[in-house]
């Protein structure tokens, strides 16, 4: 692997693991309401 792919592929884990934390709020936030 080159740097250079190594750095563009750096943005698409970070956007990655962000829809992966909002995803895990937003099921949080529903299994609260169900639970309310």
């Amino acid at each position: 692997m080159s740097k250079r792919s190594g750095k563009h592929a750096w943005p698409a884990v970070l956007i990655a693991a962000i829809n992966i934390a909002d995803g895990f709020l937003v099921t949080n936030m529903m299994l609260g309401m169900f639970r309310k």
